[in-house]
C-alpha cells in the first residue's frame, strides 16, 4: 500500500484488515484472501463529523445564552432600580443633615438661636424618621448588589470556558444559581417548589449539569404555558444514589416522540424558538 503527498513514506497508516477463506465446491479451504482498507480518509471524515457536531452544539448553547442573556437583564434591571432609588435617596438624606450641621455651626455662639434652630431641625427634618429608614435602605441596597452579583456570577459559570474540567460540585447550590438565570422565563406563570435533601458534593462537570437544568426548567416553563405552572424540584440521596427529580404540570411529551428525547437536536419546538 502506497502512501498519500501528505505523509511522509515511514508514517504509519491506520487500516482496516480483513480475511476470508477461498473454499472449494467441497467446502475445502484452498487458501485466503485478504484485504486492507486505508482508513484515513474514513478516520478524517469521523472527525469532521464530530467538529460539525462540536459546532451545532455551541450554536444551540449560544442561542441558550441569547435567551438567559434577555431574562438576565431583565433581572438585573429590577434590583438595580432600587438600588438607584436608595441611593438617591441616601444622597438627599445626607445633603439635609449636612445642611442642618452647617446651620447649628454658624448659630453655635448664639445659645438661644442655637437651640431654636436645633428645634427647627429636629421637627422639620425628620431625624428620627431619618434615623430609622437609613438602615433599611442600606440593606435594602446591599439585597439588591448581591443579587445582581449572584445573577451574573451564575451567567459567567454558564459559559466559562474550563467546560470540561470535573470539580467538587453542590447539586443544590447549583440550581439555586439556575433558577437565578432562568427566573424570568418562569416568574409569570410557574410557582417553584424545592425540596432539597442533605446530599454530598459530587464530582462532575458542573457546566454540562448546569445546562440540562435549565433545558429542564426552560422547557417546563413552556409546557405549562397557559395555566398555572407548577415545579417541583427534589433532592435527596439513598444508600448509593443522589436522586434529582424535576416534575412540572405541564402538557407533558406525546407518547410518539418518548424514544427520541435522548435524540441529539430533536425538538418539536418552532423554528426559532
Amino acid at each position: 500500500m502506497g502512501t498519500t503527498s501528505q505523509a511522509k513514506a515511514d508514517d504509519p497508516i491506520p487500516a482496516f484488515l480483513s480475511a476470508a477463506l477461498i473454499l472449494d465446491r467441497n467446502k475445502k479451504a484452498q487458501g485466503t484472501i485478504y484485504i486492507c482498507r486505508d482508513m484515513r480518509e474514513h478516520i478524517k471524515a469521523e472527525k469532521q463529523l464530530q467538529e460539525t457536531q462540536n459546532l451545532l452544539v455551541h450554536s444551540e448553547k449560544m442561542a441558550g445564552i441569547g435567551l438567559l442573556a434577555a431574562g438576565v437583564a431583565h433581572e438585573i434591571n429590577n434590583p438595580m432600580g432600587y438600588i438607584i432609588s436608595n441611593v438617591q435617596t441616601l444622597g438627599q438624606y445626607l445633603k439635609d443633615i449636612f445642611e442642618g450641621i452647617d446651620e447649628l455651626k454658624e448659630g453655635i455662639e448664639k445659645n438661644e438661636e442655637c437651640r431654636i434652630k436645633r428645634d427647627t431641625l429636629l421637627a422639620e427634618g425628620n431625624i428620627d424618621y431619618i434615623e430609622e429608614d437609613v438602615p433599611i435602605l442600606i440593606q435594602e441596597t446591599l439585597d439588591g448588589a448581591d443579587r445582581v452579583k449572584r445573577i451574573v456570577s451564575s451567567l459567567r459559570e454558564f459559559v466559562h470556558p474550563g467546560e470540561d474540567e470535573f470539580s467538587p460540585f453542590d447539586i443544590n447550590q447549583e440550581i439555586e444559581k439556575t433558577l437565578s438565570l432562568v427566573w424570568n422565563e418562569l416568574k409569570y406563570h410557574c410557582e417553584v417548589e424545592k425540596e432539597f435533601g442533605l446530599i454530598p458534593k459530587i464530582i462532575c462537570n458542573k457546566v454540562q449539569l448546569g445546562e440540562i437544568f435549565i433545558n429542564l426548567l426552560i422547557n417546563a416553563a413552556q409546557a405549562t404555558e397557559g395555566m398555572k405552572g407548577r415545579i417541583i424540584i427534589k433532592t435527596h440521596r439513598d444508600d448509593s444514589h443522589i436522586i434529582l427529580r424535576f416534575s412540572d404540570n405541564g402538557k407533558g411529551i406525546p407518547e410518539e416522540n418518548l424514544g427520541k428525547i435522548s435524540d441529539p437536536f430533536f425538538t418539536t419546538k418552532e423554528i426559532g424558538r
